[in-house]
């Protein structure tokens, strides 16, 4: 059976991996926030700024979730079926209730999504670009994100 949050919790889920935010920064993610081909992000914790490039896979979730807001009219580019922004708290309500419907038993957590973004995008680029995703002020901060997700990466002795 499908909920009827469920394609609410498909963009946040999408839209928290392809930007690699907190899911605090995603919620707030507005409309108004798109300029010049970009996403601008203040994150809420640290107050970092950053231009995240509106292409690929990430123009069409934007597209996506202007179709389906409809005619609603708030600029909150995640809404509820009611039309108007959601919670955290909402979100993560959502997202218990989807992980038990899967059986997934384990805690894994809507925040999580930021650690394996950040991975990710270390294993496809470098270290830099995944710094530079989630905002942070060293490559201490991102290895330990990375790191502690996946263990450290080596070479074998021959």
């Amino acid at each position: 059976m499908v909920s009827k949050s469920e394609p609410t919790l498909r963009l946040a889920i999408e839209l928290a991996y392809l930007t690699g935010q907190r899911p605090a920064d995603v919620l707030k993610m507005r409309e108004t926030d798109i300029q010049d081909g970009c996403l601008l992000v203040e994150q809420g914790k640290t107050k970092k700024k950053i231009r995240i490039r509106i292409v690929g896979r990430l123009k069409e979730l934007i597209d996506g979730c202007r179709a389906a807001k409809g005619k609603v009219h708030d600029t909150a580019l995640i809404v509820g079926i009611q039309g108007k922004p959601i919670s955290v708290r909402w979100l993560s309500a959502l997202w218990k209730r989807a992980r038990l419907a899967a059986g997934i038993e384990q805690d894994i957590q809507f925040r999580d999504l930021r650690a394996k973004a950040v991975s990710d995008k270390e294993e496809a680029v470098d270290i830099r670009a995944a710094q530079a995703l989630a905002g942070h002020s060293s490559i201490a901060m991102t290895e330990h994100y990375s790191r502690k997700r996946r263990g450290q990466k080596i070479d074998p002795t021959r």
